[in-house]
């Protein structure tokens, strides 16, 4: 299991962001205000609420009464940072917003990307769960094809296959120890913070008799994709996804034999809500060996 030496739960409180810096003493041992303007990041359990505010938001089902749409327990929702824009509605810099784009689904497992509920934008202050407003701008029609390219949809899918099985009779060549893990002549340490997910820590290598420090901390800082579409719905698409979302707290679980080959050592991952109780990503991390033959070569 990972379980950091150091947690930081950033909260609202008083109308400004807090940080709240716990200690494996079960202890509060710091509370720093932050100045105004700067928020916290999104926390998972936000997310599920959100989608149920705006599902019984009455300007929301207006909006989808005039699409000729009365069901909104199949609408699939996904919040996204509202972001501070020379555009925006006077007041909104001063709270912590998502702007939730919808997606029309038929069944509870059909592809909701496929039909976007385009033009309608939902804006939430995440503080209060309210949905502060719906633009609207202008009925778009629905794509009439599905587009679910699921299995469990698809008539005739190739079944021609024969198995494919990868063994390892003696076992993997790695060995773990509580947090340590060593691979050849390799040896680090793992972490998995709510910002930046898996970070690997005190990354080295044996030289001879030597073990040699080659990293300190190595993990995926930031990965921010501007979609560049000047439409209202997506103008503000622009979010940096492990400072104000989190890697670590959008992790998937991994599923044996589907994610990873061969022999697997799997680890959860413990992170907290944004009212600090504690939550569990089963299978966060995936441990596996994987011969993909030489990285480069040439022929004379």
């Amino acid at each position: 299991m990972i379980v950091p030496d150091t947690i930081i739960l950033a909260g609202i409180g008083m109308g400004m962001a807090a940080w709240s810096i716990w200690k494996r003493e079960d202890k509060l041992s710091s509370l720093t205000k932050l100045p105004p303007g700067v928020q916290p990041a999104s926390m998972a359990d936000e997310f599920a609420e959100c989608e149920e505010a705006v599902k019984r938001s009455p300007e929301f089902l207006a909006a989808l009464k005039k699409r000729g749409l009365d069901d909104a327990t199949l609408m699939m929702v996904d919040p996204w940072s509202a972001g501070i824009y020379a555009t925006e509605v006077p007041g909104d810099k001063s709270k912590r917003l998502w702007r939730l784009l919808c997606w029309v689904c038929t069944s509870p497992n059909d592809n909701g990307y496929a039909r976007p509920l385009d033009g309608v934008i939902a804006v939430v202050d995440l503080t209060t769960m309210e949905v502060l407003r719906v633009e609207d701008y202008g009925v778009v029609p629905l794509p009439p094809e599905s587009g679910n390219w699921g299995r469990a949809y698809l008539p005739g899918v190739q079944q021609d296959l024969k198995p494919l099985e990868i063994l390892q009779p003696e076992g993997p060549s790695f060995f773990v120890d509580g947090y340590a893990v060593a691979w050849q002549k390799w040896e680090f340490r793992i972490g998995f913070p709510p910002r930046e997910g898996l970070v690997l820590h005190e990354i080295s290598y044996l030289d001879g008799d030597s073990l040699r420090s080659i990293l300190a901390r190595a993990s995926v800082c930031e990965m921010v994709v501007p979609y560049g579409d000047p439409a209202e719905r997506h103008f503000h698409k622009n979010a940096f996804d492990i400072s104000e979302y989190g890697v670590g707290t959008m992790a998937n679980s991994l599923q044996l034999g589907c994610n990873c080959p061969g022999t697997m050592r799997y680890c959860d991952a413990h992170l907290m809500s944004s009212r600090g109780e504690p939550t569990a990503i089963t299978n966060a991390i995936c441990l596996h060996e994987e011969d993909a033959g030489l990285l480069w070569k040439h022929t004379d």
